[in-house]
């Protein structure tokens, strides 16, 4: 885990995180603008492994549909189970595994912090278009959408309901974030990021993946496995949103103590060349200012890890320990 976040320690608590001035110039702007309710989920975990149950965490309810009919009066329902507005996606659908052949997307699932829902597309008889119900939802603008590696779904809503590219543009894809927020990080799958972040492995699912998707009825295995996807993206982004205050901090440390070395090396310039009068004293008034600055933020970065280091103590129940 990168971090640890103090509004995790309430059953649900608010994160208000919408103060980005400090962040690198490449972070995406819509990453900035969010306040997020984390959860307190329950990970059922061995303390062997550290690999998570394939069971549902305490608290999270679903709900299978496939009957386009009933599709907005569960998206209405899922949509007054969040605060924060903000839903995972995943799609799944049968492996094309022969040359030519392209299943089109069987299931979309929908979730939020502690609700998902299972549209199982294939049963809808939809004739190559989404419901209405689901296009409305999808093209809210005060919603916001979560992804990962989100581009291959994208190709195959496309090619199975028609679904528009622009439909996206505003979904956040987590890898794209991590790539942002942590250059050179390379392990940014799914599974990776759960343990990175939420400090457990995922329980292993290859063989359902290539499961039948569009069988008459899902299996247990396959129910769990689409709903533990969505919640891992859902969970793992506002974690990020917790962590992204410190990670902003020390950012702006970094920047402090570069303009305290740039004033620095002004004045040793100055001294070198000779050059004696206003020029070299405002750049050694620049440079302690700077370095006046930078100390203050290390003693409070010092008393921040301090209270975080208890609070830690005080978080055993919390979702991710």
């Amino acid at each position: 885990m990168y971090g640890d976040c103090s509004a995790l320690s309430d059953t649900s608590s608010d994160v208000s995180l919408s103060d980005c001035s400090s962040s690198p110039a490449g972070i995406n702007p819509k990453w900035c603008s969010f306040n997020v309710t984390h959860p307190h989920l329950y990970w059922a975990k061995t303390e062997i492994s550290a690999e998570l149950s394939p069971e549902i965490p305490d608290g999270v309810t679903c709900e299978i549909v496939a009957n386009p009919a009933k599709v907005g009066v569960a998206l209405n329902k899922l949509y007054h189970t969040s605060p924060d507005k903000v839903f995972a996606l995943d799609c799944e659908w049968i492996p094309n595994l022969n040359k030519g052949e392209r299943h089109p997307v069987a299931l979309l699932t929908i979730a939020s912090a502690s609700h998902v829902v299972l549209l199982r597309l294939c049963k809808m008889r939809l004739e190559g278009r989404l419901p209405g119900a689901l296009i409305e939802f999808l093209e809210d603008p005060e919603l916001q959408f979560l992804g990962t590696g989100w581009s291959s779904d994208v190709s195959e809503l496309e090619h199975s309901y028609g679904v528009p590219r622009a439909t996206w543009d505003r979904l956040i894809d987590l890898q794209k974030v991590v790539r942002e927020m942590y250059p050179g990080q390379d392990k940014i799958g799914l599974k990776h990021l759960v343990w990175q972040f939420l400090g457990f492995w995922p329980p292993k699912g290859s063989e359902i993946t290539l499961g039948d998707w569009e069988a008459p009825w899902l299996s247990r295995a396959q129910i769990n496995y689409a709903i533990l996807d969505a919640l891992y993206v859902g969970e793992i982004f506002r974690w990020m949103r917790c962590i992204q205050a410190r990670w902003a901090e020390e950012w702006a440390m970094r920047s402090w103590h570069t303009r305290y070395r740039a004033h620095q090396r002004r004045a040793v310039g100055y001294e070198e060349r000779g050059e004696d009068g206003s020029d070299q004293a405002e750049a050694l008034l620049a440079a302690k200012e700077a370095q006046r600055e930078y100390e203050e933020q290390l003693a409070a970065q010092e008393e921040f890890e301090a209270e975080q280091r208890q609070l830690v103590l005080g978080m055993r129940s919390c979702s991710v320990y």
